[in-house]
């Protein structure tokens, strides 16, 4: 669903704003948190059945006939193994996706939104130049922040032996830190646009996220010393935290607009 915003009526501009906030349907796409460790699963079988096979066919190597079995074990063990990195590739694909998504739509919420109190403020003949500025740098700036990461590179890049797993340690942290840094930008956004909503309507009452979230700061290095202390177990945790944090980011968008487009009705 398409966002586009334009410098027509008020009635336009609201419904631009409505179209940016249903498209979150498409954009906003909640992950279960178990999807994204559904590959380390398939990898901690392919380790059992790998050392089960070595228990079972070594003491048995030196009697004929004892042949297909293995090949055949170790081969499924082998589709394990390659199933999970190419699940591994698709969670990768979803995770970054989704980020683009959500970013570019509410790129667009905001430009629409400051198209809309341009159009009230003349509307209105209110002079709020100061801080119509604000507004357009906090945009301007979120455009330069914002900027999209191929979904598809990255998924396949982390195929690269051993320089794959770091290209993938690198996904997992430009996935928080992006989050938050844009979590962090809307609501100085947000804070710039109430600002002018209520110049020009003092009834407006401020829009933001509730005072008690904050998007997570996790700390790569930390993540990845947890990760090699604990042999590689606490990786579970990290990525389960990739689909957790920005699942709850979008829930917490979704108060905000629903709030935005009734306090919208406050300025017509």
């Amino acid at each position: 669903m398409s966002c586009k915003s334009s410098l027509s009526s008020k009635p336009s501009h609201i419904e631009y704003i409505r179209r940016c906030i249903e498209a979150r349907s498409e954009s906003d796409r909640i992950i279960p948190v178990w999807l994204p460790l559904i590959p380390f699963i398939m990898i901690l079988i392919f380790v059992c059945m790998s050392m089960l096979g070595v228990l079972i066919f070594i003491p048995l190597r030196h009697r004929p006939g004892i042949i297909l079995p293995p090949i055949l074990w170790y081969t499924a063990a082998s589709i394990m193994l390659i199933a999970a990195h190419l699940f591994n590739a698709y969670i990768v694909y979803r995770l970054v996706d989704r980020r683009n998504r959500h970013f570019r739509r509410v790129l667009r919420l905001f430009e629409s939104m400051k198209d809309y109190i341009v159009a009230v403020s003349v509307e209105k003949d209110v002079y709020v130049r100061d801080r119509l500025q604000l507004l357009e740098r906090d945009i301007r700036d979120a455009s330069y922040e914002w900027v999209e990461r191929d979904a598809f590179v990255w998924a396949i890049l982390q195929f690269i032996p051993v320089i794959g797993l770091l290209i993938l340690i690198y996904v997992y942290h430009f996935l928080n830190r992006d989050f938050l840094a844009h979590s962090r930008m809307e609501r100085y956004t947000l804070s710039s646009f109430s600002s002018v909503a209520m110049e020009v309507n003092p009834r407006f009452r401020p829009i933001g996220f509730n005072p008690d979230y904050v998007f997570p700061d996790r700390s790569t290095a930390v993540y990845i010393v947890a990760t090699i202390a604990t042999l590689g177990l606490f990786v579970i945790y990290w990525v389960y935290t990739l689909a957790k944090d920005p699942n709850e980011h979008f829930k917490e968008h979704r108060i905000m607009e629903d709030r935005l487009l009734e306090e919208l009705s406050r300025i017509e």
